[in-house]
Parts: C-alpha cells; sequence; structure tokens
C-alpha cells in the first residue's frame, strides 16, 4: 500500500520511476539477480520500503541490502546519486538517505 501511494504520488508529479525492479551483476559472464529494488526514481535515485520500526539493527541490515544493489548498479555503468531506506514505522515515517559518495543522513518526517 505505502509503495503504491508513492508511485502514485510521484507519476502525479510526473517523476518517472519503476516498481519491484531486478539488478544483476555479471560473475564469470553469468548474470546472477541480486535482489529486487522497490522504487528507482528517475534512473537516479533508489528507495527500499520497510515496514519495520528503523532500529540500529534493522539499519545496518537493511544498508547491506541497498550496498549490494549499488554495486550491482554500479557495475552495469549506472551512478546512482542517491539511495534510502524509508521505513513506516508506529505513526511515523524515518528515512535513512545513503549518498552513495558520501555518509549517511537520519531524517524524521
Amino acid at each position: 500500500t505505502y509503495q503504491l501511494a508513492l508511485v502514485h504520488k510521484l507519476y502525479k508529479h510526473n517523476v518517472p520511476c519503476l516498481v519491484e525492479k531486478n539488478v544483476y551483476m555479471t560473475e564469470h559472464g553469468n548474470p546472477i539477480l541480486k535482489g529486487r529494488v522497490d522504487i528507482e526514481v528517475a534512473s537516479k535515485f533508489i528507495l527500499e520500503l520497510k515496514v519495520s520500526p528503523a532500529s540500529a539493527a534493522n539499519i545496518r541490515k537493511d544498508k547491506k541490502q541497498l550496498r549490494r544493489y549499488t554495486e550491482a548498479y554500479r557495475a552495469a555503468g549506472i551512478y546512482l546519486e542517491r539511495a534510502a531506506l524509508v521505513y513506516y514505522g508506529s505513526n511515523q515515517v524515518r528515512i535513512v538517505e545513503v549518498n552513495v559518495h558520501e555518509d549517511e543522513k537520519f531524517i524524521d518526517v
């Protein structure tokens, strides 16, 4: 539901995005599925949506997932500007923004 609402808002504002995009890396000439990105925005950003608390353990685990994706993009010659984890918790949304060139930022919404 959160994903559909966010994608609807992006399309409403004419922002191109892809949903559930498979991400591959090539190993020994064979494509290997590294995961599925929840939302790719304008071929520059990726968002991973989580319906769980933004605890330190969850952030650490989910950042590893995002790193796999950004590495796969980079290996394909696609350089993302940013990546973010979006946590939908009880009565709040927390965004952990990971700039692929700098340190992370925490944004409470």
